[in-house]
């Protein structure tokens, strides 16, 4: 027959008779032990391999005390030395004692002790059932990773003249789903930027996009729709810039600077950084938040929680400098709190 095998299993289902007698079983069977002997021919004259059990010895190698010989330097299967070892722990074993791994290791002791031995599956009462994975856990440690890389890598990028940027984007689109970003201190402009002109099809969107199927279009719309109602903030803005400006700077400055805002900052090489889309004013973080009405408020607290505001390291600002020099080349409204003055998110 000149047919292939798909083209026989297709003639074969078509002319099927739909059921089984017991002279097919019988044929069957038959067929099955003439299959397996013209197996066993073919391996004698070496035109097959026959997979062989594995032997007492092999089922002994899986214990404990023989795993045991190979844990160190210099102890692996291709020094004979350990296989020695091993042999050696082998043949102490009586032939009753070997005699119990020939189907694999025994559950209990050769005497017959029915107490567990030191290889019982102590692994599979560990194991159990894997727990669930907290999403915003998993979120909140990969941004911890990510700030620590930023932070080692700080200092290569210093000494090395380079700019370093590191992405990183969930394999879901569930809640606490997360595109992040970060940068090394140069960086930062040139990664808000591309992320305002490219919109939607920032380099991270288009990274999960690839990893989990969607479209760019519908992870921002996901994005969009897990927002919510905005929630209540009783936090204070005094707490909440405190907060902001001690991680910033590593603690280094505890308390948000109302006054002489920019001077206290560049004590240290650092200034604020408004992000683009960003709805709230440089003014409104150099004036006491006693003065500041309830929309104000609001705005700086939508930027927080977006993390449009920041304090950066600007390296361009000399070590050193005088307070005089610093504000001979800074606008004279930085130097005091400025009055409130009307804005268009007000009017």
């Amino acid at each position: 027959m000149k047919l292939t095998e798909a083209q026989l299993a297709i003639d074969a289902k078509k002319y099927s008779k739909k059921a089984i007698s017991n002279a097919d079983r019988a044929h069957f069977a038959d067929f099955y032990h003439q299959q397996q002997k013209d197996l066993c021919i073919q391996a004698i004259e070496g035109q097959r391999k026959v997979i062989k059990k594995p032997t007492r010895f092999n089922h002994f190698m899986t214990t404990k005390s023989a795993r045991k010989v190979f844990r160190g330097p210099r102890k692996g299967v291709k020094h004979k030395g350990v296989m020695k070892d091993v042999s050696a722990l082998w043949n102490k074993l009586s032939p009753e004692e070997q005699a119990a791994y020939q189907n694999g290791k025994p559950q209990t002791r050769p005497n017959g002790d029915t107490r567990p031995t030191d290889d019982d599956d102590k692994e599979s009462e560990e194991g159990g059932t894997r727990k669930m994975i907290s999403f915003k856990q998993v979120a909140n440690k990969v941004e911890n990773f990510m700030d620590d890389c930023m932070s080692k890598a700080a200092h290569i990028a210093k000494t090395s003249n380079c700019e370093m940027i590191m992405f990183a984007v969930s394999r879901h689109l569930a809640a606490h789903s997360f595109q992040f970003g970060k940068a090394t201190h140069g960086a930062p402009k040139f990664l808000a930027s591309a992320a305002h002109l490219d919109g939607t099809k920032h380099y991270p969107a288009c990274m999960q996009s690839y990893l989990t199927g969607y479209e760019v279009a519908e992870i921002a719309e996901l994005a969009r729709s897990k927002r919510g109602p905005p929630k209540s903030r009783p936090v204070l803005i005094p707490k909440c810039l405190s907060d902001l400006v001690a991680e910033k700077t590593d603690s280094v400055i505890l308390r948000w600077p109302w006054t002489a805002t920019d001077w206290k900052l560049a004590k240290i090489k650092f200034k604020i950084k408004l992000l683009p889309g960003a709805r709230t004013q440089i003014k409104w973080l150099k004036q006491q938040s006693r003065n500041m009405l309830a929309i104000v408020k609001a705005a700086i607290h939508l930027d927080l929680d977006r993390k449009l505001i920041d304090i950066v390291y600007d390296p361009s600002i000399p070590v050193g400098i005088t307070e005089h020099e610093f504000y001979g080349t800074t606008p004279p409204q930085s130097r005091h709190s400025p009055s409130p003055l009307p804005s268009p998110l007000l009017s």
